[in-house]
């Protein structure tokens, strides 16, 4: 839309700010990465500001464990639960989401 266009724009006569916000992002989802690795969670290495849980038909599982902790993913039924790095008391609130699942689903 143009108003998302205008606001990329923006975000680019600021660039010190905006690298503020990328790397900050980055460090979040480093520490999110690292807490699901220590579960046991296996998840494909990534460079976006989600992780993927490929977890086929087990999607469900997590997708209704963080809906009834208030937490949105995005379910891909068969396939996968995508879940975006957010601020911290979310991505913790994840973490503790994954732990309970993990000696079930972890791979």
């Amino acid at each position: 839309s143009s108003v998302a266009q205008a606001a990329a724009l923006a975000s680019l006569d600021v660039e010190d700010e905006l690298r503020q916000r990328v790397d900050a992002i980055v460090a979040e989802r480093d520490r999110v990465v690292g807490a699901l690795a220590a579960q046991g969670w296996r998840l494909p290495s990534t460079q976006a500001n989600f992780v993927w849980f490929g977890l086929g038909d087990a999607s469900a599982q997590l997708a209704q464990a963080c809906a009834e902790a208030g937490l949105v993913v995005r379910t891909f039924e068969g396939e996968g639960v995508r879940a975006t790095i957010a601020e911290p008391q979310a991505n913790d609130r994840l973490i503790e989401v994954a732990a309970s699942l993990a000696p079930r689903l972890a791979r």
